[in-house]
């Protein structure tokens, strides 16, 4: 099996997790690994138009997101339902998909780091 990282945030928008998730992702993509970002539905927020850091004297996140496309990372991974209860709009595109479908996708990576 190949090598492949799955990151997964379950952490606050704010926290130091967070930025740490963030960054393990665009390491991992700068040094040619195969990664995906799953968001869970805890930490959606981090993917909110409302909600980013520069506000509180932290690098924007609005502008990593925009690296993701820079670094061909494909757009994160988010359950359906996490998406429908947000009522603003997102940071950065992202894959829809089912509860059953994200567990299968997560599943399919030879490491997984997760972010609390």
């Amino acid at each position: 099996m190949e090598k492949s990282l799955a990151i997964v945030t379950y952490c606050a928008p704010y926290s130091a997790a967070a930025r740490e998730a963030l960054d393990a992702l665009f390491a991992a993509a700068s040094l040619d690994i195969p990664v995906q970002w799953f968001v869970a539905e805890s930490s959606m927020a981090m993917l909110i138009e409302h909600g980013d850091t520069h506000v509180l004297g932290q690098r924007s996140r609005q502008k990593k997101l925009k690296m993701l496309a820079l670094f061909e990372i494909a757009a994160p991974v988010v359950i359906e339902s996490a998406i429908d209860s947000q009522q603003t709009p997102l940071l950065c595109d992202v894959e829809r998909c089912s509860a059953e479908q994200w567990r299968a996708q997560l599943a399919k990576y030879s490491k997984v780091l997760q972010f609390l």
